[in-house]
């Protein structure tokens, strides 16, 4: 392969990060060899990821301070309770069969 512009890498670069495929996946298919494209994807200022959507997103985190305590409401007839901690399923479902009797 003939040798390339450091244009030419930041577009191939750019096309490689768009295109879902593995590293030696594009190597391949572009006919790169795989440790000159790798020397180049991670060579520092070799292209401007910047201009690339990020994949992630902006998480915004609440103070402790307003967070809800997770509860539970268990009804059953009149009785009602009310958990600040989340109990075991398995004991809660032994709790509901010993309130509800004989069946």
């Amino acid at each position: 392969m003939t040798t390339l512009s450091n244009k030419k890498w930041c577009k191939l670069i750019e096309r490689f990060h768009l295109s879902g495929l593995t590293q030696k996946q594009f190597a391949q298919k572009h006919s790169l060899n795989i440790h000159t494209f790798r020397g180049r994807l991670y060579r520092p200022h070799s292209h401007d990821r910047q201009t690339l959507p990020s994949p992630f997103v902006q998480v915004q985190i609440e103070d402790a301070a307003q967070q809800t305590t997770p509860t539970l409401d268990l009804r059953l007839g009149s009785l009602e309770l009310r958990f600040s901690t989340l109990p075991d399923p398995c004991w809660i479902a032994e709790l509901v069969t010993e309130l509800q009797g004989p069946v």
